[in-house]
């Protein structure tokens, strides 16, 4: 012990850092030129090879995995799973469990990481920067790699690289080129458009790639039905943040009626066209005020607190009015007016018709299965308690007595810790939704909402449907469409 210290202490007098020695790791790593080799006694051996534009994993098969330059836990992924390609677990006279295999997989990449780090980062700085960048871009916005920008010839173009750091839709249109090749062509098939791409090739092959690249050359061509126009460039070279790129392909199909420079607009414009609205051309002119001001009223009338940040909001925004039948002919918060008062009449003529049958045609449907025995959770077993419930929670759990009469769902009242919640379960047993007062998530709620979860795993046996039906815990901050 005195050695140790005696030893440490001297290393710190000259400015040296001391490492105390550590286990052997089993993964022994070998630095090559062109890339790195990882070997191991007792797991597969795995070489990475560093091309120009990508990695590539080889681990004993006939076809590498591809990998690009900044995907770096994608590459550490590859590289486990090729490691553990022939592992199997000991055989010890029990039956393993059925996730051993992604767990073992999980615990070889942490085992790994920091020195697959090292050489990755070795390599990347060998690497021409302008490839690294343009990829960085492109990972940036679309959260993946760009098969189209492994190819050397991406970079021989002499703006292509250049457009792609520089606008983010460019580097958009390299990673969607395919998705917005098939939205042109569906354009043209529905008779839209203009004369572009009468020729077509496959999407596979050298032909394929060779047809991309010549696309991206005119890449804001690629999000227009035709050649772009004036308002579809402005937008494009000043694309806002937040925008998913898995929106932006759905340009092909629409003209912009003038340029977007704010999230929320845009992404209301896109969602008119997916959602195939009636009154498309609203959406268009909405400012964002008045957007927010339309937000605003669908959220008072329906009970939902809807946040203009939030794109499953927006998404629940656009369906609401997507619920208007008729023709509207002004700005979208008198849109929104008319769709709240319409919801709110069809709801009072469903109630009205509810309220006037018979007694036994007010009550809900019966799960399957025994109700839950916990003296916490109470079933709501008819239309005058869901109204009831309604009133006392601040929601708008009544306007769902249809379904309940119907046994598509089945609604709880649960107190828990002095806290309420109303839980509503689908016909195949799993928690839809669960909220306390006022649409709030609380203690209440997550409780409920794991107790009924698991009871209603006992639906698929007691309807006789499939023991395969999916039934995992409910994670309610994800929940997209409150009471």
């Amino acid at each position: 012990m005195e050695d140790v210290l005696h030893l440490l202490s001297q290393n710190l007098s000259q400015g040296q850092l001391f490492e105390f020695p550590t286990n052997k790791s089993r993964y022994h790593f070998v630095e090559l030129q062109d890339g790195f080799l990882i070997d191991s006694s007792d797991r597969n051996q795995v070489f990475v090879e560093h091309c120009d534009t990508h990695f590539l994993v080889w681990s004993g098969v006939d076809q590498p995995d591809r990998v690009g330059l900044v995907q770096f836990q994608d590459l550490v992924k590859h590289i486990a799973r090729g490691l553990m390609q022939g592992w199997a677990p000991p055989d010890n006279g029990s039956k393993p469990w059925p996730g051993i295999k992604s767990w073992a997989v999980a615990k070889t990449r942490r085992a790994i990481g920091r020195r697959v780090h090292q050489q990755w980062q070795r390599l990347l700085d060998s690497t021409d920067q302008t490839i690294v960048a343009v990829q960085k871009r492109i990972f940036a916005a679309t959260f993946g790699a760009a098969p189209i920008s492994f190819d050397k010839r991406f970079y021989q173009d002499q703006y292509l690289p250049r457009d792609v750091i520089r606008f983010r839709a460019a580097a958009i249109a390299a990673r969607e080129v395919v998705s917005l090749r098939r939205q042109v062509r569906m354009q043209h098939a529905s008779g839209g458009g203009g004369s572009r791409l009468t020729e077509e090739v496959g999407f596979n092959g050298i032909d394929s790639r060779e047809r991309s690249l010549e696309l991206l050359k005119s890449w804001p061509d690629l999000f227009a039905p035709g050649k772009a126009y004036s308002s579809l460039r402005r937008t494009l070279t000043n694309l806002p943040g937040g925008v998913p790129s898995s929106l932006l392909i759905n340009l092909p199909r629409i003209r912009l009626r003038r340029p977007f420079y704010k999230r929320l607009e845009l992404i209301l414009a896109l969602l008119a066209v997916e959602k195939k609205q009636t009154n498309e051309k609203v959406f268009h002119f909405a400012t964002e005020a008045c957007i927010k001001k339309a937000v605003k009223i669908m959220g008072d009338a329906s009970g939902i607190q809807l946040q203009t940040r939030r794109f499953q909001h927006i998404d629940i925004f656009i369906s609401q009015l997507a619920e208007y039948p008729e023709v509207h002919r002004g700005n979208i918060v008198g849109l929104a007016k008319k769709t709240a008062r319409f919801l709110r009449n069809r709801v009072e003529v469903q109630v009205e018709n509810i309220m006037q049958s018979s007694d036994e045609s007010r009550q809900t449907m019966l799960p399957p299965v025994d109700l839950p025995q916990q003296k916490e959770i109470r079933f709501l077993r008819s239309a005058d308690e869901l109204f009831v419930e309604g009133v006392q929670m601040g929601h708008c759990v009544s306007s769902l007595v249809p379904d309940a009469i119907s046994g598509s769902s089945y609604f709880f009242h649960v107190l828990k810790s002095r806290e309420h919640a109303t839980v509503q379960i689908d016909r195949l047993g799993r928690v839809k939704q669960a909220r306390g007062p006022s649409n709030e998530l609380n203690a209440a709620c997550k409780w409920g909402a794991r107790v009924l979860n698991h009871w209603g795993k006992g639906f698929g046996s007691a309807s006789k449907k499939s023991e395969s039906i999916p039934q995992c815990e409910v994670n309610l901050a994800d929940e997209e469409i409150p009471f």
